[in-house]
């Protein structure tokens, strides 16, 4: 398995793909904070007849190092470098031949099937925390800290990202059983689109309508948890909950996608 785990990340590594992705942390990080100074100036550069109701909002654009991530969607931009990762550790092994050349070598199915997916669990959490760190930086240099500096801030901070990976690797598992039935990127990456203007209609919908059902459905899909883990603090009930569902979805979706995988024909 630790042979395994080396070789997978190897192939990630020589790639364009986490270069390309490191840039685009960065970059977001950037444009985050750029676009939230643009938005208080222009509200600061209306002084003249201001309404109450405006100049109260100012305050809510002007991004610290405590209050940037609940503001800046880092889960979004994860899910889509869980996209390209999973066509780069699983779809586009097809069109190379290198999983056919891996398992005609003797290779476990289950192994390499697990070793794919923990290593696109850590390449996750590894952009998860550098997006947390940069976006977190950015704000604290151009507008301060937000409060008194602690180091358990730091600690929380980092359980955020830790927070996004889990409910984002949800998704990872269920579609890297779509990569193992399709064999297509596209179609991987299409349905990954589809579920994630799906799972903001939701959030919007549980934001917008005050309703017990809609709620406990929500419960049981990671788009009920985005707002509150993407908080610094997680009330100790919903995290417990949170953690429960994902782990048994990603048990259940890892399960069906390994079943698949041992039956697949990979000559064909």
């Amino acid at each position: 398995m630790r042979n395994l785990l080396r070789i997978e990340a190897f192939k990630l590594r020589k790639g364009l793909t986490v270069k390309v992705l490191a840039l685009v942390s960065v970059g977001y990080a950037v444009l985050i904070i750029g676009l939230f100074q643009m938005l208080e100036l222009i509200l600061d550069s209306t002084d003249t007849g201001i309404p109450d109701e405006v100049s109260n909002v100012i305050p809510a654009f002007r991004l610290t190092g405590l209050n940037a991530l609940q503001s800046a969607d880092l889960y979004s931009l994860i899910q889509i470098f869980m996209l390209v990762l999973l066509a780069a550790l699983f779809s586009s092994e097809y069109a190379r031949s290198t999983l056919k050349i891996m398992l005609v070598g003797g290779t476990d199915r289950v192994r390499l099937y697990l070793s794919k997916f923990v290593v696109l669990a850590l390449a996750l959490f590894g952009y998860s925390l550098a997006g947390v760190a940069l976006i977190t930086l950015f704000a604290a240099l151009v507008n301060g800290w937000g409060g008194t500096f602690e180091w358990v801030q730091l600690i929380r901070i980092g359980g955020v990202a830790l927070r996004i990976t889990l409910l984002n690797l949800v998704y990872g598992a269920l579609l890297a059983g779509v990569a193992i039935l399709t064999k297509s990127t596209g179609i991987v990456i299409a349905i990954g689109i589809g579920l994630q203007f799906a799972e903001g209609l939701i959030t919007t919908v549980v934001q917008l309508v005050d309703n017990p059902i809609i709620d406990f459905l929500t419960r049981l899909i990671p788009s009920g948890y985005v707002i509150p883990f993407s908080a610094l603090t997680v009330k100790t009930p919903m995290l417990l909950q949170g953690i429960a569902v994902s782990f048994v979805l990603i048990a259940v979706f890892l399960a069906i996608g390994i079943r698949l995988f041992r039956r697949q024909d990979i000559s064909a």
